[in-house]
């Protein structure tokens, strides 16, 4: 048994027998333009003040659900008290409409 290392590769610009490096003009200026746009991208806090991203504790994985689950807990409270208000004529027993402010039915 050997323990001396393999030799390198002959090209500098071979990572290993399957990756290679594109050195080209174009490979370098998309470089260039990814790492000024990366270099421009705003951080977590920023969007959330802008009220891109929501500030929660859950993983983002689930913060759609958590979304979704909000609404629907509202639309069934807002169901909820809807069917519950009192009639028109309740209101005007009460004082709270005159008879010419009830809505036909």
């Amino acid at each position: 048994m050997s323990t001396e290392a393999a030799p390198a590769p002959a090209a500098a610009n071979v990572v290993d027998e399957r990756h290679t490096i594109d050195e080209s003009p174009q490979v370098d200026a998309a470089r260039g333009k990814l790492a000024r746009a990366l270099s421009d991208r705003p951080d977590k806090q920023e969007l959330v003040e802008k009220g891109i991203l929501k500030d929660s504790k859950l993983a983002p994985a689930l913060q759609g659900a958590e979304e979704a689950l909000k609404r629907s807990q509202l639309a069934d409270t807002l169901d909820n008290k809807l069917q519950n208000r009192p009639k028109p004529e309740e209101l005007v027993k009460s004082n709270i409409l005159t008879a010419d402010e009830v809505p036909p039915s």
